[in-house]
């Protein structure tokens, strides 16, 4: 069976004791994968894991792909066809409106402005409220800017999600509602992985939990 996910590589390699960071492990479907580490090293996990930057030494593959193996110009598809990503913070544009947020992997993909407009609705009908959609992040609270960056990953429906600390500084409350909407739109096709400096979450039944 090809893996979802297969990892074996090394980062920061000049680093002393680097040969304790190798980082190996596969995911199939349905799994939730938890890495602990640095903030540091988990922001550059976070980049090997979507394709956007290349270990040191080994490899990532991605739905049986190697994504350093593309062109640029492939690369930037297969991201877009097979990976959802939360960075840290959520990485929302503060100039965009929260539909612009949302709809942007599609836009990027080329589809017409009302299938956009038709699966934005949708995914957003319980979640966020019309008017909330038309005000730019800053206008909005906390909990609906990380629910916008949870649409935005997940509105291509990706075989692979990545995401990077954006719930480990929100209020109990929030995370736990925050994590029950992550996980009720991460479709079983789907591995989740979420890197992270503070404890396995609780609110998740992970599959494996690595530290490195």
């Amino acid at each position: 069976m090809e893996h979802l996910i297969e990892a074996n590589y090394i980062v920061d390699l000049k680093s002393v004791g680097s040969q304790d960071r190798l980082l190996t492990f596969t995911g199939n479907a349905g799994d939730k994968i938890y890495i602990g580490s640095s903030p540091k090293r988990c922001q550059t996990h976070f980049e090997v894991l979507c394709g956007l930057c290349k270990p040191d030494v080994g490899e990532v593959k991605l739905a049986g792909t190697n994504p350093y193996a593309l062109s640029p110009s492939e690369g930037a598809a297969f991201r877009r066809d097979t990976i959802g990503a939360i960075p840290l913070g959520g990485g929302l544009i503060p100039e965009l409106r929260m539909i612009d947020q949302i709809a942007l992997p599609m836009q990027l993909a080329g589809y017409e402005n009302s299938v956009i407009l038709e699966e934005v609705r949708s995914l957003t009908s319980e979640l966020l409220p019309l008017h909330s959609l038309y005000n730019t992040p800053g206008r909005c609270t906390v909990r609906k800017q990380a629910h916008a960056a949870i649409l935005r990953a997940m509105i291509r429906k990706p075989k692979v999600l990545v995401a990077n600390s954006f719930l480990d500084d929100m209020t109990d409350l929030d995370t736990d509602v925050l994590w029950r909407v992550l996980l009720g739109l991460c479709p079983e096709h789907c591995v989740l992985i979420y890197l992270s400096g503070a404890p396995a979450p609780e609110q998740v039944s992970w599959t494996q939990e690595i530290r490195i």
